[in-house]
């Protein structure tokens, strides 16, 4: 009696299915599977069982969250926002607690924010336009939680209007606030080189007594669009060598150097001559490396870090922090050739000498007082300079397969030979 009943439930659960999908394939839904023959399995996974599987109790279970899907999904699309109401949603935030530079996700005022915009058929342009005009509206609000979204109304993909840029900037010189200061430098973080009061504003705030706020202006001043910013890398190699706090020194070193200006050059020479310090030493290291050659767009070329960065792959005694293994993969994508940009720059560093570098990295990966991934990483490099299949064997000098770490060194310089010429 018990199979009896399974069967019949399992030929309505089938019978259930297939009109649901006939319904589904009525309405033209984009997520319902239109081949009726798979209707059944793609039911059966909210369960996990084949149909045969399936209790008579589970079924009904099963069908119900199928249909609730469907009605989702079929549910009719919110109405425009108009600016009024939008501007009513966007104040409604006014009561919510802020984490760092964001708003508290769970919120009401957020949650009936998110609720209102999923669904509505509001133009993306109309929708660009209403949210800097309402940006530059509220950015004064008395809520620091209306200022942050505001802040954040007036960026776009399509990059934050000269006018709101200006008006963040003034903005910002009142602001008291550490969280709603980061969101306003956030926003602005890469029009320093061109609007001298966004840029007037980072190199202000880069001196911010809130260590949260500085380090978000070096993240700004570092940034590739404000590498021609008067004064930007002056104050960066200032903050790497003065600021009391540790990881914005680290910061300011090692995203200063992707700025590859010669004024970060003193201070990152100076923190790389000894690896006491091992935090700062890497970051500067890191910062080193990019002064000349930085993956993917190959913007810098600074000759003098080039050569102080292969006198530092030759400073002895080497040891597990010296060099980082974090910049010993550096070149792993210099031998691509597909990439523009790499050809662009090889034509510039005329001065880069693979076969200076080859050797720098050979004399680190048979030094095993070295930290067995910078070894690694540097066998990386060293094969994507175009080692041969001989070079690479070479590297196995002295190197014992029964050694654990010695055998991952070995490893990856197996892997490497088998792709070399």
């Amino acid at each position: 009696m018990v199979a009896i009943v399974s069967r019949l439930e399992v030929a309505r659960y089938n019978v259930g299915v297939t009109r649901l999908w006939m319904f589904c394939a009525v309405l033209s839904l984009a997520g319902c599977n239109k081949q009726s023959e798979r209707a059944s399995d793609h039911a059966a996974a909210e369960t996990g069982v084949k149909p045969q599987d399936v209790k008579a109790d589970k079924v009904v279970e099963t069908g119900k969250a199928v249909v609730e899907r469907a009605k989702d999904a079929i549910a009719p699309t919110r109405p425009a926002l108009t600016l009024e109401t939008y501007e009513k949603l966007v104040v409604g935030l006014e009561g919510c607690k802020l984490v760092g530079f964001t708003i508290d996700h769970k919120c009401p005022g957020q949650v009936a924010l998110d609720d209102a915009m999923q669904g509505s058929t509001t133009d993306v342009k109309d929708m660009l336009g209403m949210t800097s005009q309402l940006g530059q509206k509220l950015i004064g609000h008395p809520s620091p939680a209306v200022r942050i979204k505001a802040a954040g109304l007036m960026a776009s993909f399509v990059g934050t209007k000269g006018s709101s840029q200006d008006l963040i900037a003034a903005a910002a010189a009142k602001e008291t606030d550490p969280n709603v200061l980061q969101a306003f430098i956030r926003t602005v973080s890469n029009d320093g080189a061109t609007n001298p009061n966004v840029a007037k504003m980072l190199l202000k705030h880069v001196e911010h007594e809130a260590k949260d706020v500085r380090l978000q202006a070096v993240y700004a001043i570092s940034s590739s669009w404000n590498r021609e910013m008067a004064g930007g890398a002056e104050k960066l190699a200032m903050v790497a060598e003065q600021d009391p706090e540790p990881k914005v020194r680290q910061a300011a070193c090692e995203y200063g150097g992707k700025l590859g200006h010669k004024a970060m050059l003193p201070v990152i020479e100076k923190a790389t001559a000894k690896a006491d310090d091992k935090d700062m030493y890497s970051a500067c290291m890191s910062g080193l490396g990019a002064m000349f050659h930085q993956y993917p767009f190959y913007e810098t070329t600074n000759e003098a870090a080039y050569r102080l960065f292969l006198k530092r792959l030759a400073d002895k005694p080497r040891s597990e922090a010296a060099p980082p293994w974090t910049v010993m993969s550096l070149f792993r994508y210099a031998g691509d050739p597909k990439s523009e940009k790499l050809a662009t720059w090889k034509k510039q560093a005329t001065w880069f000498k693979v076969a200076d570098v080859k050797q720098a990295l050979a004399s680190v990966i048979g030094d095993k007082a070295t930290n067995w991934m910078a070894r690694t990483a540097a066998v990386e490099s060293y094969a994507a300079l175009g080692a041969t299949k001989v070079e690479l064997e070479k590297l196995k000098q002295g190197y014992d397969p029964k050694d654990s770490t010695d055998g991952l060194v070995l490893k990856k310089i197996d892997d490497a030979a088998t792709k070399a010429p």
